[in-house]
């Protein structure tokens, strides 16, 4: 083992252990996690938010429940600034409202869905988006 191999595994194994454990639920094959840390490093940036609201396709929200795909909960209100939150708010009760109304009615229409949400503890009707990114699905709930 070289120098610089040795030096990589101490490193990564330093960032192993800096970061707070994560909350893992039962999927098929692929985790949940709910980390505030991790959520923070792969969300989307807070001028993206509003405009990602109301997203979802009928394969994003079915393929949360097959395990095929790792999934990460972004629980909004734990990372973004106030200021974004008040504009998530306005861009509810306005322009965003039948985009999340769509997304929430295509989830509850799903069973399997469904029951992965109350398998892993998570309001269905919570749900603001739902997102593909860097080979995870990334599901923000308010």
């Amino acid at each position: 083992m070289n120098k610089f191999t040795k030096i990589s595994s101490v490193a990564l194994l330093a960032v192993s252990l800096a970061v707070p454990a994560t909350t893992v639920f039962a999927a098929a094959t692929a985790s949940v996690t709910t980390s505030t840390a991790i959520a923070k490093l792969s969300a989307v940036p807070a001028g993206q938010l509003v405009s990602l609201v109301g997203v979802g396709s009928s394969a994003n929200t079915a393929a949360i429940a097959t395990g095929n795909v790792p999934v990460k909960v972004v629980k909004v209100k734990d990372i973004y600034d106030p200021e974004t939150l008040d504009d998530l708010d306005e861009a509810l009760s306005t322009t965003k409202r039948f985009a999340v109304d769509q997304l929430r009615a295509e989830i509850a229409a799903n069973p399997a869905t469904q029951s992965w949400f109350a398998q892993n503890g998570l309001d269905a009707s919570t749900v603001l988006a739902v997102n593909t990114s860097r080979g995870s699905l990334h599901v923000y709930v308010q």
